[in-house]
């Protein structure tokens, strides 16, 4: 539903990126933006890369939710009223630092490749570079490498990650019932 504003954002965070001119670069509203999206690409051209981000948003929920448990569980083996003070908090945080890595560094590739398809700004009739997610998976990985294409700025990704770890992981915790 909010694909076309997730589009809008990134395009307007690339704009100055594109190799097209000037006049043709998405102004810098968001109404402007989605007008000439669809004007020149066609309305669908709204929702452009958003099965990647589907993918993507498909794969973390499920890894966080069914990985979480047993991730903290190896860091936590007894019961967890143990577990107190600081000890108690370390290993929260730790466990939900190490699922968030996890769980980065398998759905980053979808991330990158939800933006490259975004970015794309070809007319409709004209030819994309990208056709599929899985198409621009296969290209970047081909034209660029593993690491200088498909996990390009997967450090500070994994940084963020790690960083709401330690307030996503332990919220969901909070809300099961359990001691936070």
């Amino acid at each position: 539903m909010f694909a076309p504003l997730e589009r809008a954002r990134i395009l307007s965070q690339v704009r100055h990126m594109g190799n097209v001119t000037h006049a043709e670069r998405p102004t810098g509203s968001t109404i402007g933006t989605l007008s000439k999206i669809s004007s020149e690409q066609g309305v669908l051209a709204l929702w452009r890369g958003n099965n990647s981000n589907l993918y993507r948003n498909m794969l973390l929920i499920g890894l966080q939710v069914t990985v979480y448990d047993r991730i903290k569980h190896a860091y936590m083996p007894y019961d967890i009223s143990k577990y107190t003070g600081i000890d108690y908090y370390w290993r929260l945080i730790a466990s939900s630092a190490m699922i968030m890595g996890i769980t980065a560094a398998i759905t980053y590739p979808f991330d990158n490749i939800h933006t490259r398809l975004v970015a794309d700004m070809t007319k409709k009739n004209q030819q994309r570079l990208f056709t599929t997610t899985f198409d621009c998976f296969h290209r970047t990985n081909v034209d660029e490498g593993w690491k200088k294409g498909i996990y390009k700025g997967y450090e500070l990704c994994m940084a963020s990650s790690v960083a709401r770890a330690a307030l996503t992981l332990p919220m969901y915790d909070a809300l099961r019932g359990e001691q936070v």
